[in-house]
């Protein structure tokens, strides 16, 4: 640390201490902040431990992230790992997950920059002797992401094959959950596998962490960018709502929901669901992120679905029926309708009155008989033709 720069350190971690009790949105910016200045300070790490959670966690995420993004290289990521080790004040189990998080996203982050073969394999030569198996995992998953998010998978799969850095992570690491979930991935992608394969290191991966959230979203992905078809669709749907009720504020689970539920045909499921992601992406403070494009896209790509309101896609298609029903054949039945009911008024009637009755008694009678039975061929031929269109709308 140059001279000059200590008082500022020291204000910028108060500044981070205080900030412990605030609404999560201005601590995370407090954190931001902080981390920016002790990067420009010339801080070649955090100079506090992070065990006692927030705002130390965020903070130091925040200025690893500043490094990785300022020097994308494994050196860097082996610069990260070997902090959290010795420095960092996590529990082992605690540090592990910590560990998986960061170098994955930060890998994902720092995609622009790959490097090569001969680089990787003089990376590995640094590491010495103090450097355990935890120090080669991070610096192998941070390059493993670079991979997966530029859905290299061929490459993918060979450096999880035979990296050096794989091998120094132990055969613990090469046969866990988040290499399975990323072989299975690769698998998916590269034709010299078949798919039966590759969803069954994906189904391995899942049932060996079903609580891991990036063993998770792996498999989710590698799902989504399967090709429709074969169940891929229901596949999806099925494992995404289990992932999202185990983290039901994960604007990526309910993403991949609404893609799934897309594939099925279950339009205005998928509405419902991508709209909750776009709802929890703003509550995250991540709307300015590439999720909101892919997001946006996924809606229009559900919105311009044939029948958005249709339901599920085992709901079956109506049996076309005949449209001139109505027009042609309720005329016909009212019509018989009305012969059929007047003959009958008309031998009622006559039955009824009286032989000596007047001209005027049997006139009256005549008359109300007419307007009875124009009224009883109305309410018959309205009758028909509402039983006739439910019956076309129902087949």
């Amino acid at each position: 640390m140059e001279d000059g720069w200590g008082a500022d350190v020291a204000a910028l971690t108060r500044w981070l201490e205080n900030s412990a009790g605030t609404a999560p949105a201005e601590r995370t910016r407090v954190c931001v902040a902080v981390a920016a200045g002790l990067f420009a300070a010339g801080l070649t790490r955090p100079p506090f431990p992070v065990d006692a959670g927030e705002p130390w966690l965020s903070c130091a995420r925040a200025f690893w992230a500043l490094r990785i993004q300022a020097e994308p290289g494994v050196a860097t990521a082996v610069a990260c790992a070997r902090w959290l080790r010795d420095d960092s004040g996590l529990p082992a189990e605690r540090r592990s997950v910590i560990a998986w998080e960061w170098s994955f996203g930060f890998g994902v982050e720092a995609r622009a920059s790959v490097e090569s073969d001969h680089d990787l394999t003089a990376a590995a030569g640094a590491l010495t002797g103090r450097d355990t198996s935890e120090v080669y995992a991070f610096a192998a998953v941070f390059h493993a992401a670079k991979l997966y998010g530029n859905l290299r998978f061929d490459e993918l799969g060979c450096f999880l094959e035979g990296s050096a850095l794989v091998l120094g992570a132990g055969e613990g690491f090469q046969g866990g959950a988040l290499v399975t979930a990323l072989r299975g991935f690769a698998a998916r992608g590269d034709r010299r596998h078949t798919t039966v394969y590759a969803d069954g290191l994906l189904d391995r991966a899942w049932a060996a962490d079903p609580g891991s959230r990036l063993v998770v979203e792996v498999c989710l992905h590698a799902l989504a960018l399967a090709a429709p078809g074969h169940g891929v669709g229901e596949r999806l749907c099925a494992r995404a709502w289990e992932a999202v009720t185990t983290w039901p504020d994960d604007h990526v689970l309910w993403g991949r929901l609404a893609a799934g539920q897309r594939l099925c045909g279950r339009a205005a499921e998928a509405r419902v669901s991508i709209d909750t992601a776009l709802r929890y992406l703003l509550d995250a403070g991540e709307w300015d992120s590439p999720a909101r494009t892919v997001y946006l896209r996924e809606r229009d790509l559900i919105g311009s679905m044939p029948h958005p309101d249709a339901g599920d896609v085992d709901v079956p298609e109506p049996r076309p029926v005949h449209t001139d029903l109505p027009g042609v054949a309720v005329p016909r039945l009212a019509f018989l309708a009305m012969f059929l009911v007047g003959g009958l008024v008309v031998l009622v009637a006559a039955g009824t009155t009286a032989a000596d009755a007047s001209w005027r008694t049997r006139l009256g009678q005549e008359a109300l008989l007419g307007v009875s039975l124009l009224a009883l061929a109305a309410g018959v031929c309205a009758a028909l033709r509402l039983l006739l269109r439910r019956w076309e709308r129902t087949g």
